[in-house]
Formats: structure tokens, C-alpha cells, sequence
């Protein structure tokens, strides 16, 4: 009985180690009278590079097909626009705004852009924690067990 009670309690801790850690992600809210979107990434925007895998538009409105990001601008591009040269440039005062958390305005006062970060799970301990908490655990076993064994019987 107390060999399957051990066996069930390192199953339970190879199944807590092996978790996987809640992902954070990124979440940037763009308004202005061009266009609205929603976009989500794993990590911060790294100068025009969007982060790899993982990052999408959640929804979006307006008369545009893409978006390029600068270091400090957002530009909203179309077909047309790109063919007449007068696509929407959200300039932003602050430079290297897509590192940060905080709410940003456009230079000419018509666009913003909210970024927050947030978690999709809640956190998990990292696995050197539960692995502390495991060896804890098989110590006090361990010492319990042996102690019942090595006490001396009166008779």
C-alpha cells in the first residue's frame, strides 16, 4: 500500500514538473480615423520585425490591407495608397514605443496605440520549484520511514 501511495505521489510530481509555463503576450490596440486593429504577439515588436510564430491580428476595420511598423510610426498601406504615395503614417513622438507598455498619441493627434501585456493562463512555478518541493517531500518520506524501521522494540 505505502508503494503505490509513493509510486501516485511521483506521478503527480512528474506531471507538475513537466508542466508547461503559462505564455505572456503582448497585446497592441491601434485607433485612428484611417483604420482600427487588434494585434497580438508572444514577445515585443524589434524594430519593423513582427515576432515569429504566434503573433496575429484579433480584428481589424478600415480601408487598408496592411500594416508596417517602424521604429516609432505604424503605416497603414493599400493598393491604392501605395500607388498614389499618401498612405496613413501614425508618427508617434516617442521613439521605440513598441518596447513599452503605456498608451501612446500620434504626433498629429488623430491615432493612438494602447499596449499592455497580459497572461493567457495562470502562472506555474518553474520547474526547479516543484523539483525542490519533490526532494522536500521524499526527505520527510524518507526520514519517516526510516525512523519507524531503526526504533528498537522493548519486549
Amino acid at each position: 500500500m505505502l508503494r503505490n501511495s509513493v509510486l501516485a505521489f511521483i506521478a503527480l510530481c512528474a506531471s507538475l514538473l513537466l508542466a508547461a509555463p503559462a505564455s505572456a503576450t503582448v497585446t497592441y490596440t491601434f485607433t485612428s480615423d484611417e483604420g482600427d486593429f487588434v494585434f497580438t504577439s508572444p514577445s515585443f515588436f524589434e524594430d519593423n520585425n513582427i515576432p515569429g510564430v504566434g503573433g496575429k491580428v484579433l480584428s481589424h476595420s478600415g480601408n487598408f490591407d496592411a500594416v508596417h511598423f517602424g521604429f516609432s510610426d505604424i503605416l497603414l498601406l493599400n493598393s491604392a495608397c501605395e500607388f498614389n504615395g499618401d498612405c496613413f503614417d501614425a508618427t508617434f513622438l516617442e521613439a521605440g514605443i513598441f518596447q513599452k507598455i503605456g498608451t501612446f498619441f500620434a504626433s498629429d493627434g488623430d491615432a493612438k496605440i494602447v499596449i499592455s501585456e497580459g497572461s493567457s493562463g495562470s502562472p506555474v512555478p518553474e520547474p526547479s520549484t516543484w523539483a525542490l518541493l519533490a526532494l522536500g517531500l521524499a526527505g520527510l518520506g524518507f526520514a519517516r520511514n526510516r525512523g519507524v524501521r531503526g526504533a528498537p522494540v522493548c519486549g
